[in-house]
């Protein structure tokens, strides 16, 4: 397959017309070549909206290159996304799978994206309802929109936001077990 010239190759995972590039370079070792413009995240973000033209809030993911090394452009260019794009959800390849090799990487955080909100939704409802069937302690916080996450007692309902998306923090205490359920 590999040297087969008839081969098709497969569909790309986002269209090309859906990546927007910035001006901005880090060299393999995580050295900035080229700094991150902020102006240019703003200006990527308008044509976002303008492409949203007002329609359901969707995705944006990051991938720069060398990221999995220096993380720096990719979270900057998250928090003015986000910033820009409060209702979107924003994820980052470093975040992900900060590993070399840009295409696994973007198309993991793609992956993450495709999922993230309809998975989140159903997580952000079950913490409820472990919340409300008291296996989770109290003072439970959950805040999707900043990926923030403090679930008490609730270390896996935490993880699994972790695998999501950026940001959050694992929840203490212990892991809750079926047993611990109120009737």
């Amino acid at each position: 397959m590999l040297y087969d010239i008839r081969a098709r190759k497969p569909a790309p995972v986002v269209p090309r017309v859906r990546i927007i590039e910035v001006d901005e370079r880090m060299a393999f070792d995580g050295t900035v070549v080229r700094p991150l413009r902020e102006e240019d995240i703003r200006e990527a973000v308008g044509r976002i909206r303008a492409a949203a033209n007002g329609g359901t809030p969707g995705a944006v993911v990051l991938c720069f290159l060398h990221s999995y090394v220096n993380p720096s452009h990719e979270r900057a260019a998250a928090r003015l996304v986000a910033e820009g794009l409060p209702d979107w959800f924003v994820c980052t390849s470093q975040e992900v799978l900060p590993e070399l090799r840009e295409y696994e990487r973007f198309s993991t955080a793609v992956l993450n994206a495709y999922i993230g909100p309809t998975v989140g939704g159903y997580l952000d409802g079950l913490s409820r309802a472990l919340v409300g069937h008291g296996v989770c302690g109290p003072g439970v916080h959950h805040d999707l929109e900043r990926r923030d996450h403090d679930l008490g007692g609730c270390r896996a309902v935490s993880r699994s936001h972790r695998a999501l998306g950026p940001g959050g923090r694992r929840g203490g205490g212990r892991q809750p077990r079926w047993d611990d359920r109120t009737p």
